[in-house]
């Protein structure tokens, strides 16, 4: 399988299949390193916005240099077409407070950004010197917001992130907090959800066990998908013993199956691999979503030896996106599959026709205009707020 440093050159390729599945490989991992703003930005000069979404949607967990923040600067002070406006909005939302701080006290700067973006990182500064007791308040506040019907938008998942992040700085207190809530009755609901981003950031170990009864009691599917990305951010050799253990016990349709061995691809380790390769097998094509997630978790992992398995999977079910991504692991891994033409043509096809729908989107998403900035919500969700 792939490591990180043999990925990053081909985060640099000139075919942007592989280009986009090198980005990926770091985008569905509990850690970039060593990728950073910088290989964000080698992209976005080479083949513009839309060559280079894959490789945006990074940023806002990016580490950052100089050279970047001077590049991101450039991009928030010139007008740009919406889509970057919307990752540049992004990436600096979620930029390292100790930048934060910085970026605060050079009025040029809060000049030329967005005015709910100046209040999120205004409220981030303040939120991080709160006591625990008011930083807990302030995430069951929001729970219960997003209960009530927030709409989803860019600002409510910046909300989402301050008071997370607000949290998180409390370190193992915050852990036992958030521990304690997924244990109680509402642990199902937004609370769970949040609770678990906390134990997530904070690659908190005593939440294996719990995280694992999350995820065996079938009770929510958002906090079991929250459970997989906490799984995922862990990364160790437990978490992937645990999950074979659970997986053993749980039945191919369940919430352990078709989430939880999700974050083997996330978990870059020979152990991930090995697991999803012993599973995928003797899977029946009757639970076509388990095989997917085990195909899928072996691609997000560069596996080279099982890629023919992979590609057996994308035939059976028809999915012409995993093929896509299982050409391109070919071509990273230097599998003979890379040579062949017909699978080289369906993940053209397949690529082409996923651009013209993303655009055809694109044209259905009108910004929302907020201040001197904007939130975009599509015609669609607008009716139904009506």
């Amino acid at each position: 399988m792939l490591t990180p440093d043999l990925v990053r050159p081909f985060t640099r390729h000139e075919s942007a299949i592989v280009r986009d599945h090198a980005f990926r490989y770091f985008e569905r991992s509990g850690d970039l390193a060593p990728v950073s703003a910088d290989d964000v930005f080698f992209a976005l000069d080479r083949h513009g916005a839309p060559g280079s979404l894959r490789a945006l949607s990074l940023l806002p967990r990016a580490s950052w240099t100089a050279t970047g923040l001077r590049r991101l600067m450039e991009l928030a002070r010139a007008p740009q077409e919406q889509l970057l406006s919307w990752h540049v909005a992004r990436a600096i939302a979620a930029l390292p407070l100790v930048d934060v701080a910085s970026l605060l006290d050079v009025p040029a700067v809060l000049k030329m950004l967005p005015d709910e973006l100046v209040k999120h990182l205004a409220d981030r500064v303040a939120l991080a010197e709160l006591p625990l007791d008011d930083a807990w308040a302030r995430l069951e506040k929001h729970a219960a917001a997003l209960a009530a019907g927030v709409p989803d938008s860019l600002l409510s998942e910046l909300a989402t992130r301050r008071v997370v992040e607000a949290t998180a700085r409390h370190a193992g207190p915050a852990a036992d907090r958030a521990l304690a809530a997924l244990e109680r009755p509402d642990g199902a609901g937004y609370m769970g959800v949040l609770a678990t981003q906390v134990l997530g950031a904070l690659r908190e170990p005593r939440a294996l066990p719990v995280l694992f009864r999350v995820l065996e009691a079938e009770e929510s599917e958002l906090v079991a998908m929250e459970a997989t990305r906490a799984l995922g951010r862990l990364g160790t050799s437990d978490v992937v013993a645990a999950l074979d253990a659970a997986a053993t016990k749980a039945e191919p349709d369940s919430q352990v199956w078709l989430h939880g061995l999700a974050a083997l691809g996330m978990i870059k380790l020979p152990a991930s691999e090995a697991l999803a390769a012993r599973l995928l097998p003797g899977t029946s094509v009757e639970h076509e979503g388990a095989r997917l997630t085990l195909a899928l978790s072996l691609v997000e992992l560069g596996t080279h030896d099982h890629l023919p398995t992979v590609l057996a999977v994308a035939d059976g079910a028809g999915e012409d996106d995993l093929a896509e991504e299982a050409y391109a692991c070919a071509v990273m891994t230097g599998h003979p599959l890379a040579g062949d033409e017909a699978l080289r043509t369906r993940a053209l096809a397949h690529r082409e026709a996923e651009q013209r729908r993303a655009e055809q989107l694109a044209r259905a998403v009108e910004p929302k205009k907020v201040g001197r900035g904007w939130v975009s919500s599509s015609k669609k969700n607008k009716k139904k707020r009506r």
